[in-house]
């Protein structure tokens, strides 16, 4: 009790200063976490900048936190718009069914999927999941962009070769069926003109 006094009036007490790390080793500890917080974030830019895939950070009032090179690319966003509200800007991806599809992920935390017609006959898959943070709170929604332009026309062109095959199909049976009932005709007229 006394010892409780004395350190609330100022004075000093016997016990055993804390040990303090020197300076020096906590200086390289720091520079060593920074260099490795550094190489981690020039990792994750790398893989942002190499995947094709246009991906858009949004915050909870869908104001652009970050984007990737891809989205620069299909969205023609810029350094400049990060912070904008997406509503501002003019890419037809952007439009208000991106900012209904995000509310309902807010409020749902579950993803969405979209397919979409973009600019120039681009096709795209467009997914909208929530935005964590470290600590499991929603700060928003990660929206990414899959071109499938080229599976949608590969598939486009399957289902048009598919539909030739069975309309030729259908011609083939029609001939056959016809040139069936032309015989029987034929064969018909034949015994007529020998009963004359």
């Amino acid at each position: 009790m006394a010892r409780a006094r004395k350190q609330r009036r100022g004075g000093r007490t016997s016990a055993a200063p804390a040990r303090r790390t020197p300076r020096g080793v906590r200086d390289q500890e720091l520079q060593r976490r920074l260099a490795e917080l550094a190489s981690a974030n020039n990792d994750l830019n790398i893989l942002l900048a190499s995947s094709e895939i246009a991906t858009l950070c949004l915050d909870r009032d869908f104001r652009i936190k970050w984007f990737s090179p891809g989205a620069h690319e299909v969205l023609g966003i810029s350094p400049g718009d990060v912070g904008r509200p997406v509503s501002e800007l003019g890419s037809p991806l952007l439009g208000s069914a991106l900012i209904a599809d995000a509310g309902k992920v807010l409020e749902s935390v579950a993803p969405g999927r979209t397919e979409l017609a973009g600019g120039a006959g681009r096709h795209y898959i467009r997914r909208t999941i929530p935005f964590r943070a470290g600590d499991g709170r929603i700060e928003g929604v990660i929206v990414t962009f899959n071109d499938i332009t080229e599976s949608k026309d590969r598939a486009d062109r399957l289902f048009a070769e598919q539909a030739a095959r069975s309309r030729t199909r259908e011609l083939e049976h029609r001939v056959i069926e016809r040139t069936g009932q032309l015989r029987t005709l034929m064969f018909q007229i034949a015994m007529a003109e020998e009963r004359e």
